[in-house]
């Protein structure tokens, strides 16, 4: 049978974590995957679909259950036929059948409720259908937001930030107050307005200093930072209750979320081009239209009075420099 997936996405909107969706339905040869906790509103979804970049594979969702889309199913066509059974806030059943050699099976894909009032309803409607689907195969995954015991608990997070992106980004950075507090140390003489204005140029010049360490071969840090998380999924896999793990997992996903938006960042400032409203992060676009930018900005040759073409440099500033002193010296028309 074709690989199955589940995630839980903690929102599916950001272009980081479409392309983070998209590598790994490759590297794990998906056919049929369950997103849990996209929150992506109804007139996001098609883009979201689309910015996958998934070549013609298909989708159902529960959005028209609740606002906004609480899961979405998609599949390879090329592999399976879906139709889906049941649709629900909490969970949506699908009779998946290969092309290939004609069985049929059923999904269940849950995303359940957090309070246990809340999820009543999951356990009712499996309870009522176990019975009927008991006659052919039955997958049955997502997260049932449920646990015996509190250190069974994995991921989430305690806090809920605004989206001050720009000095958000900065000042959860480890360096951030370390560095304004190295800077603002520093002793200046004068008045106090003085000493005030002083100290910020000092932090200024910290941070100037911060950011080129800190963007510099910035590719090969999102990619290392990439393979990190991997990792760090991988052995949280082995061992999910393992509190450090768990730790370090969203210390490390966190990190490569900075780096990938510290990444468009820079190559949306460098390259003066309106921004591509799509999914990917499109730095292979920008870095070619860098390159374009400034090979057109040069200028490789030009012509003198006697239409004699020349790529000399200093040929060509003299000939330049002709040119205008001709036309400034010419009389009125």
């Amino acid at each position: 049978m074709s690989s199955l997936g589940s995630w839980n996405t903690w929102g599916l909107n950001s272009s980081s974590k479409l392309r983070s969706v998209k590598s790994w339905i490759n590297k794990f040869h998906l056919n049929i995957v369950g997103l849990l906790e996209t929150k992506v509103a109804a007139h996001n979804l098609p883009r979201v679909e689309t910015n996958l970049n998934l070549n013609g594979w298909k989708f159902i969702s529960n959005i028209s259950d609740e606002v906004p889309c609480r899961i979405l199913i998609g599949w390879n066509p090329f592999i399976f036929n879906l139709t889906c059974l049941h649709s629900n806030p909490q969970w949506i059943t699908c009779e998946a059948t290969s092309l290939n050699s004609g069985e049929t099976f059923l999904i269940t894909y849950v995303y359940g409720r957090n309070t246990p009032a809340g999820r009543q309803p999951l356990w009712d409607y499996l309870t009522n259908n176990c019975q009927s689907f008991s006659s052919q195969p039955w997958v049955l995954l997502g997260d049932f937001n449920a646990i015996m015991h509190p250190n069974q608990r994995s991921g989430g997070d305690t806090q809920w930030h605004k989206h001050h992106e720009d000095f958000r980004n900065a000042a959860e950075r480890d360096e951030f107050l370390p560095t304004v507090n190295e800077a603002w140390q520093l002793q200046v003489q004068g008045n106090p307005m003085r000493r005030l204005l002083e100290k910020l140029k000092n932090v200024k010049k910290s941070f100037k200093l911060f950011h080129n360490l800190n963007t510099s071969c910035i590719t090969v840090r999102v990619a290392n930072a990439k393979s990190d998380w991997s990792l760090a999924q991988l052995n949280l896999d082995r061992d999910p209750t393992n509190g450090d793990l768990q730790e370090r997992e969203q210390r490390v996903v966190g990190l490569y979320a900075l780096l990938c938006r510290d990444k468009e960042a820079i190559f949306k400032q460098k390259s003066r081009v309106q921004w591509l409203q799509l999914g990917d992060k499109n730095t292979s676009f920008f870095h070619k239209s860098i390159l374009h930018r400034q090979t057109r900005n040069r200028i490789i040759s030009l012509k003198d009075e006697n239409d004699n073409q020349t790529t000399n440099q200093q040929t060509m500033g003299k000939i330049a420099a002709s040119h205008f002193k001709n036309l400034l010296n010419s009389p009125p028309v």
